[in-house]
């Protein structure tokens, strides 16, 4: 609980106040995409178990936790990551690996992995 109020609130508040911006306005930059992916991440996962995966098995939580998986992924790779950083991840992929620029561009939400 006390790191949660450390590094959650009382950090970002000092630093803002450094910064010289508001603390809200500072949060909500910081934390809004993330927490938007951790919500329809969390959707997904309720819909599932109030439907065809309850829960009753191993079998069961390990397919949640791959659904779980592959939801936050994709949209992490998508409204997470910075710009800097995709363009990053697509040099790195068309030096070693020139084949997955397109889809990892498409799964990014780069408009033309072509240009790199």
């Amino acid at each position: 609980m006390v790191l949660i109020v450390n590094r959650g609130f009382l950090t970002p508040a000092l630093l803002s106040r450094q910064l010289g911006c508001p603390v809200t306005g500072f949060m909500t930059a910081i934390a809004a995409r993330p927490l938007g992916v951790a919500a329809v991440t969390g959707t997904v996962l309720w819909v599932c178990r109030a439907t065809w995966l309850p829960g009753n098995s191993l079998r069961q939580i390990i397919e949640a936790g791959a659904v779980s998986a592959v939801v936050s992924f994709a949209l992490a790779g998508r409204y997470c990551v910075l710009e800097d950083h995709r363009r990053r991840i697509l040099e790195l992929l068309q030096r070693k690996a020139p084949l997955l620029v397109a889809p990892a561009g498409r799964w990014l939400g780069e408009t033309a992995p072509s240009e790199i």
